[in-house]
């Protein structure tokens, strides 16, 4: 499960290292340019996923160059500041390249078409509440077969519907 697997965050921003360590996570002041940092942390074997996060496509294509170099099965993301530096980023073994313009676009775009799941999930994860979601299984012999959501007493008791999967009998 990759929700439980352990990471650290390496930064030379001071300022960064202490709010990712007052908000619990595990944080170190070092330069991921460096080789031997990396060789330090046990970059060839012990790390799966890397994410170079700066504002400097050279710096970054430069750590997923020598995480590439140290460990060709790690897997790399990396921001992208530039949209030229997309084939050298594909080259260099990125993964994906992650386009904080195009994704605040596409967020705005999600925002504009549906504002209300937008909002919902944004709460979310956001922590603002602290929802409970959970599965209904909708069984063969159930009155909602069919039936339109408004009316199997989803208000009666305070119930929120983020989404309706149909499964047919052959997905089960």
């Amino acid at each position: 499960d990759r929700a439980k697997e352990k990471f650290v965050i390496l930064d030379t921003n001071v300022d960064q290292i202490s709010l990712a360590s007052k908000n619990g996570f595990l944080a170190l002041n070092a330069d991921v340019s460096d080789m031997d940092v990396l060789k330090d942390l046990k970059c060839e074997s012990k790390i799966k996923y890397a994410v170079a996060l700066t504002n400097d496509d050279a710096l970054n294509l430069s750590i997923v160059l020598s995480l590439k170099a140290l460990n060709p099965d790690i897997t790399v993301f990396s921001r992208l500041n530039n949209k030229d530096a997309v084939k050298k980023l594909e080259i260099a073994g990125a993964k994906e390249e992650i386009f904080p313009y195009k994704v605040a676009a596409r967020a705005a775009y999600k925002y504009y078409r549906q504002p209300v799941a937008f909002s919902a999930v944004d709460n979310i994860l956001l922590e603002r509440y602290d929802p409970v979601v959970d599965e209904i299984e909708v069984l063969g012999e159930s009155k909602a077969i069919g039936a339109k959501i408004k009316s199997i007493g989803i208000k009666k008791h305070n119930l929120k519907v983020l989404g309706v999967i149909r499964r047919s009998e052959d997905d089960k």
